[in-house]
């Protein structure tokens, strides 16, 4: 296998091309030589957060030197810092193929297994005390508060928060909260969860915090309180991680033809789901200026 810098997008697993791919067909990467990035281009850029680190730039060329694309990236979570909504669009247009297909109307979603890991939270830690907000501004938002970046926190933080409320909403709604599985803690320290905390003992310290949570009940965030508290009726995310993966090995078993290794109570869950073909929605936006910008 190729190094990690000089891997291609086309040489790796096609869920990789998924997640590069936000828009287009899974295969686009082997049909346009200017959407082959490397590997790791993709990685600086999605993870080249505002202020913390610089934008990342790089063109692609055809092999002809007929084509050049060329790529202004910055932090993907900007737009999706929990990305479990994307991969379910993702896994959607994977299924159905053109919009216009008739599977868009009659898409399944109790097919669907959601396991979305989260990488941590301090907003237990790091509660803002506005006082009078009149003499807010710039300063305070950024650095006022023990130098801590207040603005980045509320954005990231809401933005996580609000893909978890929604995929718990849609899954209790559908009568499928076994299908969704959203790891995550919200009670780190704010030192802890800092993004340009890179020193060996606080990576650690990470690492330690991951496996411990892997002992402690399964969560999901309280829609009235924004906290996460424990499902009643559930065991330890380790357990419920091993029921996803012998749902997902009962289910490759079934389409090889092979005897499966569960229950069939506990491998589908049979239940009458909300019919969503019943709900009208109207977003208005306000404007945009990116094309301007």
């Amino acid at each position: 296998m190729e190094r990690l810098g000089g891997g291609w997008i086309e040489s790796i697993k096609e869920w990789i091309e998924h997640v590069w791919n936000q828009y287009g067909n899974p295969a686009y990467a082997k049909r346009d030589e200017t959407k082959d990035a490397r590997l790791s281009d993709v990685c600086i850029g999605t993870s080249a957060a505002p202020y913390y680190l610089p934008p990342h730039y790089f063109e692609m060329v055809t092999l002809k030197g007929t084509n050049t694309r060329k790529y202004n990236l910055v932090d993907g979570g900007v737009a999706a810092n929990n990305p479990t909504l994307l991969a379910v669009c993702e896994a959607t247009k994977d299924r159905c193929g053109n919009e216009n297909s008739p599977s868009w109307k009659n898409i399944d979603y109790s097919k669907f297994l959601v396991l979305s890991l989260g990488t941590g939270s301090s907003k237990r830690d790091s509660q803002i005390e506005v006082g009078n907000g009149k003499y807010w501004g710039f300063f305070q938002w950024f650095w006022g508060l023990n130098s801590r970046q207040l603005l980045l926190d509320v954005l990231l933080t809401a933005m996580d928060d609000m893909v978890d409320i929604y995929m718990s909403i849609f899954f209790k709604g559908s009568a499928l909260q076994d299908n969704y599985l959203r790891i995550q803690t919200d009670e780190l320290k704010y030192d802890d969860a800092k993004m340009d905390n890179s020193e060996k003992e606080n990576m650690e310290k990470l690492l330690k915090i991951g496996q411990d949570l892997l002992k402690k009940p399964v969560t999901a965030i309280n829609l009235e309180t924004g906290s996460y508290e424990p499902l009643e009726g559930k065991s330890t995310n380790a357990e419920e991680l091993k029921k996803f993966a012998r749902r997902l090995s009962d289910e490759r078993k079934r389409r090889l033809g092979l005897p499966e290794t569960c229950g069939q109570g506990e491998n589908l869950r049979h239940c009458s789901a909300m019919d969503y073909s019943k709900l009208l929605v109207l977003s208005l936006g306000f404007g945009s200026s990116k094309k301007d910008v």
